[in-house]
């Protein structure tokens, strides 16, 4: 494989805002930032602005030293993700051996880095995706950034409203299910009820969600009793109880057996199982506007390029706890 430029020993954070000033950029699902180069008749051309080419590679003030940081923090040594510390997944396209692509990306929280060599090593790409920063009460509307949030921060679940997180499970039925409609119908006196889900094939379920604030709480089976007295009120064969809580009792896991055993299926949903499901909320391919500035010129290998990523680091499907896309095949 082609090598990049020899790393300096002098190292400092790859992300470093401030060494990187002026090289990130809005993207809408957030940012990255770029070290970029460009070698031509022996000068590098940097963001635009012509620098002297140095054979060594030794400067210990300019921008060839600083890319030579950013890759070796970033490319060389960087397995997980720096946001929720999931091992990164990468995929490597070089179609003819002279000039490789290399795409990492993490499934879970949807950061992503690229390194690139073409040309016999005349242009060099590197870059690396930073979330975006908020303030600390992030609007809880904005439900990709508030995914990435949770997975980065597990204690930022118990910091949710009542009504962000109903409003977050209304959004997260929605994404797991797109043939399915859900309704956020929480509020004073909603009596037990805060998300109405519509499967396809038209049976309702009635959605509690509970907030919990330790991370270790267990979900009662008071929670289970209330859930259940709605659904016969409302006449209602389908519930679901999503909560914040590590688990559900032995006592609530006991009595959601009896119920179904008398017609009345309530599927538990702890902390575990809806971190799988949120992964539907967040965007399928945050890199492509990165591969569209960069690669526009050059429109057959911007197809592959996106074919190909697309096909090797898959969209996160979500999770179906309730079977319904099993039943529908």
């Amino acid at each position: 494989m082609t090598k990049a430029p020899r790393a300096s020993s002098n190292s400092s954070p790859a992300l470093d805002r401030e060494k990187h000033s002026g090289k990130v950029r809005e993207l809408d699902v957030g940012t990255y930032d770029i070290a970029y180069l460009r070698r031509l008749e022996a000068h590098w051309v940097i963001e635009g602005e012509d620098e002297p080419h140095d054979p060594d590679l030794e400067r210990d003030d300019g921008h060839l030293t600083e890319f030579d940081r950013f890759v070796e923090e970033v490319h060389r040594t960087r397995t997980a993700c720096p946001y929720c510390n999931s091992k990164l997944r990468a995929a490597e396209y070089s179609p003819d051996g002279d000039e490789f692509y290399i795409l990492s990306a993490c499934l879970r929280c949807a950061y992503w880095q690229w390194f690139s060599a073409e040309e016999y090593e005349i242009q060099l790409i590197a870059a690396a995706s930073v979330l975006r920063r908020y303030e600390e009460r992030l609007p809880e509307e904005c439900h990709a950034e508030l995914v990435r949030q949770l997975n980065m921060t597990p204690g930022r679940w118990s910091e949710l409203s009542p009504k962000g997180l109903e409003q977050l499970v209304a959004a997260v039925f929605r994404a797991n299910y797109a043939n399915a409609e859900a309704l956020h119908v929480g509020r004073t006196g909603d009596g037990g009820v805060d998300v109405l889900f519509i499967e396809s094939g038209g049976n309702e379920w009635l959605i509690q969600a509970k907030r919990r604030e330790k991370v270790d709480a267990a979900e009662g089976v008071s929670t289970l009793r209330s859930l259940l007295g709605a659904m016969v009120l409302r006449q209602r064969k389908y519930g679901v109880i999503v909560s914040t809580a590590d688990h559900f009792t032995y006592y609530a896991q006991k009595e959601a057996k009896v119920a179904a055993a008398l017609g009345w299926r309530i599927e538990l949903i702890d902390r575990g199982i809806l971190n799988r499901m949120v992964g539907a909320l967040l965007p399928g391919q945050p890199w492509r506007k990165f591969l569209e500035n960069n690669f526009s010129s050059s429109p057959q290998l911007l197809v592959e390029l996106n074919n190909y990523f697309a096909t090797q680091l898959p969209v996160a499907e979500g999770y179906d706890p309730l079977g319904l896309r099993k039943s529908r095949r």
